[in-house]
């Protein structure tokens, strides 16, 4: 057909850029009241440019909340509104790691710091407001830590008045 590119075209070679990547709901920065939902074949087409790393496995969520406002992910926040991209296939936290837990069936976004000496993991917010944290005992982590490692965060367009004003000049 006349809109299907061929192969070599620079419609097809500008594609090959962008990956698709499934977006599944929601997930709370603050505490765990978000069911995790699928959005049944969504996907945020995303350049490779945007991301860290390509995995195969990488999905989004979009951020609820404010609880993360002061996290650094590649020097980003997360506010709400924002796409979070995680790796499903990174179980390997390190402190200062921000992950996507699942607490009775619900999602949320927080800084992983392990406890050692009191053989707990601790999810933090960092956030301009309070929010306690979580405490999970280092047995229970694989129960909780299902969904991976957060590696993007794709902020929310921010737009002036001004931006949308164009200019015929």
């Amino acid at each position: 057909g006349l809109l299907t590119p061929t192969p070599g075209s620079k419609a097809s070679a500008d594609q090959s850029k962008l990956i698709p990547i499934p977006l599944l709901g929601l997930a709370n920065c603050g505490e765990a009241t978000i069911y995790a939902e699928s959005y049944d074949n969504q996907y945020l087409q995303v350049s490779k440019k945007v991301l860290p790393r390509i995995s195969e496995n990488l999905f989004a969520v979009q951020a609820v909340g404010s609880s993360m406002d002061r996290a650094n992910i590649h020097g980003n926040s997360i506010s709400d509104g924002d796409y979070v991209i995680a790796d499903p296939d990174d179980k390997d936290f390190s402190n200062g790691d921000y992950v996507l837990s699942l607490i009775n069936n619900m999602t949320n976004i927080k800084k992983f710091t392990k406890d050692n000496i009191n053989h707990q993991i601790v999810l933090l917010s960092e956030s301009s407001e309070k929010h306690p944290p979580i405490y999970i005992h280092e047995d229970d982590m694989s129960y909780f830590m299902t969904s991976g490692k957060v590696i993007a965060v794709l902020k929310h367009p921010k737009i002036r008045p001004d931006d949308l004003i164009v200019s015929s000049t």
